[in-house]
């Protein structure tokens, strides 16, 4: 959940809080193998770690498009699509 700049992230191990001064709203959330995911209306998105709520890194920045979808697969696969409302679909693959 995003207002005002803060997010709040709840699973099940507790709960993290982040402070950001961009007011860009969450637009998509998703999971994947201890590590969430997040995508912006701005089209940013990013990875953090679950049991700290460090970020980790950017993955990706869609050009004049909001983040729409994050679908992770749970199998052994561990792929990661993320679509934005511009029509552009990434899939990720763990190496």
């Amino acid at each position: 959940m995003e207002e005002d700049g803060n997010i709040t992230f709840t699973y099940s191990y507790g709960t993290v809080s982040r402070w950001s001064p961009f007011p860009f709203l969450a637009t998509a959330m998703g999971f994947s193998v201890g590590h969430g995911i997040i995508g912006r209306s701005d089209g940013l998105v990013y990875m953090w770690e679950l049991s700290t709520g460090k970020k980790l890194q950017n993955l990706h920045h869609f050009k004049d498009a909001a983040v729409s979808s994050i679908v992770s697969d749970d199998s052994s696969h561990r792929a990661v699509a993320i679509a934005s409302d511009g029509g552009q679909l990434l899939v990720y693959l763990p190496s």
